[in-house]
Parts: structure tokens; sequence; C-alpha cells
């Protein structure tokens, strides 16, 4: 007789901004002066989150893809109630890495003490998160 997986579900979401809130007026500004692209305005985006200082360009380590996601997954683990240990893996939809190797879910599950070795990247754009959910 086949044994059956254990049910997989999503026990909670959160998410990281890193910085401050900038608006499209504030950007604007930084672009001299200019409007605001349209595509801005016709997606109705009001503002965005920089990991980069928008005046000297810097960006904290812990504001790269890892560290947001580090961040983010930590707070998940709270929400859950959840400890690490009851990770069975880490997967990654990014487009942004900020390595190839090693890949950003190893980062993600060491940022975590999450000791299980399965982990693995997606780099599939926008679709990438729809792509980790189902193969979840």
């Amino acid at each position: 007789m086949a044994t059956l997986s254990p049910p997989v579900k999503i026990a909670a979401t959160a998410d990281y901004r890193p910085g401050p809130r900038i608006t499209n007026e504030m950007l604007a500004e930084a672009l001299g002066g200019k409007d605001v692209p349209l595509a801005c305005r016709f997606f109705g985006v009001e503002g965005r989150h920089w990991a980069a200082d928008l005046v000297s360009g810097e960006v904290e380590p812990s504001h790269l893809t890892s560290g947001l996601a580090i961040r983010a997954g930590r707070a998940a683990l709270e929400r859950a109630e959840l400890d690490a240990s009851q990770i069975d893996a880490v997967i990654c939809a990014t487009c942004t890495p900020e390595f190839l190797l090693p890949q950003t879910s190893a980062l993600v599950q060491t940022g975590l003490g999450i000791l299980d070795p399965r982990c693995l990247d997606l780099r599939a754009g926008c679709a990438g998160v729809v792509q980790a959910i189902d193969l979840g």
C-alpha cells in the first residue's frame, strides 16, 4: 500500500520593506524635478521602498535579497508559532539574487537557522511566486 505525503499548508505569510516609504513626489525630486513615469500613474503606484539610499546609493547588507527574505521569514515563523526546526524546505522565488552561488534559498535557510538542507531557488520573474507555491 502506498503511503501518502503529509498535507502541505501555508501557515503564515509576512513581508519586510526596507527603509522609509518613498512617494512619487520624493522620487521626482530625487530625479531632478522630473515627473514620475507614466507607468506609476497608470498602475496606481503611490510609493515604494528601496534598499538603497536615494542620495548615496549605499545598501545595508541586511537589505540584500536574502536579508529581506530572512526578516520576512522570521516574522512568518512567529505568526505561525513555528520553530525553524519544523520547516522542511525553503523555496525562494527571486530574479534578483545577490550571487549566482550560493543560492539565495541557502542563505535564507542558514539565516533562519533551518538545519534541513532542502532548498531551491526559482528564477522566473513575476511567475516565480506562483510556481514556488505550486512546487511547495
